[in-house]
């Protein structure tokens, strides 16, 4: 998430609403609970829609 705040400057909130919102869960090799880890080829398309945004 910190990767993701620092790219976007989009606030933690706002960002883990549109993960869950598209249905993006973090990363949970064999069921195991990393964290908040996300692929980064699944959020992606959450970074560039964010990335849109903090332009206009």
């Amino acid at each position: 998430p910190t990767i993701l705040l620092a790219e976007t400057g989009a606030h933690w909130n706002t960002i883990r609403a549109i993960l869950q919102s598209e249905g993006i869960q973090p990363f949970r090799p064999n069921g195991l609970d990393v964290g908040p880890v996300y692929l980064r080829t699944e959020v992606e398309p959450v970074v560039a829609l964010l990335k849109t945004q903090r332009e206009k």
